[in-house]
């Protein structure tokens, strides 16, 4: 995807704004016989903030909110793990053109429905 937009490394510096969860629970494994509790979130978004590197190339509005969303996380004490994938669900605007932002309307839309959370079909679906 990044291909796509034009952004090759270096060109945009990206700090966390903000990660939420529609759900927080635990999981658990077997560890040297002993039962340890893991958190786990659900439907997890994520929002980077995104600025022009120094050494960006001039001509695209790199900075704005730049979100996706993960199906899971398991937080490791030597880190976290994503499970189900990274989608990216938007974009600042002028990023992304408009078939690219049909795409990720579509596959929003379709994770929606695969998750039992809607079943209307928007004006994004409706069109297909």
């Amino acid at each position: 995807m990044a291909r796509r937009l034009g952004l090759m490394p270096g060109q945009v510096q990206f700090r966390v704004k903000t990660v939420t969860a529609l759900k927080g629970s635990w999981t658990e494994y077997k560890v040297a016989g002993q039962p340890v509790k893991i958190p786990l979130l659900r439907a997890t978004k994520v929002v980077l903030t995104g600025e022009p590197a120094p050494e960006a190339a001039p001509g695209k509005p790199w900075r704005g909110d730049y979100q996706f969303s993960v199906g899971s996380v398991k937080e490791f004490p030597g880190g976290g793990r994503l499970e189900d994938g990274l989608r990216w669900t938007s974009f600042p605007a002028g990023v992304a053109d408009e078939p690219l932002q049909r795409d990720l309307a579509l596959m929003a839309r379709s994770a929606t429905i695969r998750s039992g959370r809607s079943r209307s079909a928007g004006p994004t679906m409706r069109r297909w």
